[in-house]
């Protein structure tokens, strides 16, 4: 959800409210609906949106972050008969369905500013729009006060305030790392249209993505997603759950092979920490290449023409990758990315 369950978790936009229990205050925040991200994500859309919504209470305000027609009228009928023996509303369906709130649909009292949110957010990727659109939309529902900046200023700093990691993430500025914790189709769709938008605007000569998942996640669905001009590192973080490296490199290359698709560079490596410095390798030797060439600079950074290293597709890759990066005290150090 990026920043929305940070913001859940610890938000405190006027100094002395806290939304970690965000129902204790008033409100439910239903992430985007859809299939899910695991192996349910064949359900229908609607018994997928049942799903999602199962936690239905009376009298609560409900903020929907993306609407779709396939499940709006589940969240609408939902809202609708949780409500229709409330002394409150006296089955008045209009005052009901005014509980109701898709993010999507209304413009949020500070949207006119959100240009300048994003640009300055330390939670950074092209999804966040909507992610931001969402909060807004909830903190109207709310009648949260937001005229003194503090909101804007708690949004803007919100991985700085909750120590969240992970959301198109800059590890690294030589080399140029990005890892992020999109784990489905939906999340990654717009992860890999913005690595391939990068590449076409040449912000970076080249990509090498470092990518596992675990065992009941629907992979499968996410390889239409890849970039089919990158330099491909499957790996597996440590857990009973992580799939294969040697397993989803090998579903990448059988993929391939059936759709015609040209797969490129692909390698695995067992172990995060190995798949990393694997991406390394790769990255010096395209530095190299890319300088007896006359390529200029070989760093990528904010603006350079060097390669880029994305670490995603799972939340456990991720956050072994940020331990590598980042290490914390007791953590292994990462000594064998200074050669």
């Amino acid at each position: 959800m990026g920043f929305r369950g940070a913001l859940e978790r610890d938000f405190r936009p006027s100094g002395d409210v806290v939304l970690r229990d965000y129902h204790r205050h008033g409100l439910q925040l239903v992430r985007r609906p859809g299939g899910g991200c695991g192996r349910d994500r064949d359900r229908p859309w609607r018994q997928a949106g049942q799903y999602q919504y199962h936690y239905s209470r009376a009298e609560v305000p409900v903020v929907v972050g993306e609407s779709d027609p396939a499940t709006d009228p589940v969240f609408e009928r939902k809202v609708l008969y949780s409500n229709l023996s409330s002394p409150v509303y006296m089955g008045d369906r209009t005052r009901i369905m005014s509980l109701l709130t898709f993010a999507d649909k209304v413009t949020p009292s500070l949207w006119d500013g959100h240009a300048e949110i994003l640009r300055d957010m330390d939670l950074k990727g092209e999804y966040q729009v909507k992610n931001l659109r969402t909060v807004l939309a909830a903190l109207d529902v709310l009648k949260m006060p937001c005229g003194d900046g503090k909101v804007v200023d708690a949004i803007v700093n919100t991985a700085a305030r909750t120590d969240f990691h992970g959301r198109w993430e800059k590890l690294s500025d030589n080399p140029y790392v990005i890892c992020d914790i999109g784990h489905n189709a939906h999340g990654l769709r717009y992860n890999f249209h913005q690595l391939g938008r990068m590449l076409s605007e040449r912000a970076v000569s080249a990509l090498i993505i470092v990518y596992g998942t675990v065992s009941d996640k629907d992979y499968e669905s996410v390889f239409p997603l890849m970039p089919e001009n990158a330099a491909y590192v499957f790996t597996s973080a440590s857990g009973s759950r992580a799939l294969p490296a040697e397993s989803l490199k090998q579903a990448y290359v059988d993929f391939c092979s059936r759709t015609g698709r040209h797969s490129g560079e692909v390698c695995c490596a067992p172990t995060v920490k190995d798949a990393v410095e694997m991406a390394m390798d790769m990255y010096r030797s395209m530095s190299v290449r890319q300088s007896a060439q006359g390529g200029g600079e070989s760093q990528a950074g904010d603006g350079g023409r060097g390669p880029l290293i994305y670490i995603g597709g799972s939340t456990y890759v991720v956050s072994e990758a940020v331990n590598i990066f980042r290490p914390r005290p007791g953590s292994p150090s990462r000594d064998a990315f200074h050669r």
